[in-house]
């Protein structure tokens, strides 16, 4: 239609791929195969930010997936109802890690109990937060919806549901040099038709230059 081939990066499509596996982890919990991941690598922690060494080949593969996509699945709140210290909302760390402990007044509370009047009060909190997370916090300004849960979703989706088409378009950002709607002028340029392919190429970012390899971790 736009003038293009439609072949896909095979790399790519791999690691797109490999993101419905991590889909599964955040999404179905009680599936078998999620809890026999979270009994050896996971130990009850989200993939984001796992350092198992070793492993199955699925699992390293997982992992590499992981580090590229990890910036793409972003936590929204919904009621409020997770943990405020022991779920992982904020930079996909919990925030229990992040002090020397958490003071037994604070251990029970939700985000919706920190989250009140359009504002967080985190001067209420009997666990002192470094500035840096507070900062971050601060910048979360949820809208609490009652009996809507809190969920992970995939931010580059207007459903918010991880498809394999939406994560490769969003791993093969850049976007060509020139945004261009239609791409049938290449074809129609007085050239010949190597000389055409590879203009088209160029644009495309499809020749393997440093740069390129570089962004396709090659």
């Amino acid at each position: 239609k736009y003038g293009g081939l439609g072949v896909r990066c095979a790399r790519t499509q791999n690691v797109a791929l490999l993101g419905k596996l991590i889909w599964e982890i955040l999404q179905s919990p009680d599936k078998l195969w999620v809890r026999i991941f979270n009994d050896i690598y996971l130990k009850g922690q989200l993939p984001f930010n796992n350092n198992v060494v070793g492993g199955s080949v699925i699992w390293n593969a997982v992992k590499k997936a992981m580090s590229r996509l990890k910036d793409g699945f972003k936590f929204k709140i919904g009621d409020g109802e997770s943990s405020f210290w022991y779920d992982s909302w904020v930079l996909k760390e919990r925030l229990c890690t992040v002090v020397p402990f958490v003071a037994i007044q604070d251990t029970a509370l939700k985000i919706k109990d920190v989250w009140a009047n359009g504002e967080w009060n985190l001067n209420n909190l009997y666990t002192n937060l470094p500035e840096s997370i507070i900062n971050v916090i601060t910048m979360i300004q949820p809208c609490l919806v009652m009996n809507l849960p809190d969920v992970w979703t995939w931010d580059n989706s207007t459903s918010g549901v991880y498809t394999v088409k939406d994560a490769y378009n969003w791993l093969s950002n850049p976007a060509p040099l020139f945004d261009h709607p239609n791409w049938q002028w290449i074809w129609r340029l007085e050239l010949p038709a190597n000389i055409q392919f590879f203009t088209w190429q160029a644009i495309h970012m499809s020749i393997p230059t440093r740069a390129v390899l570089h962004h396709r971790h090659v």
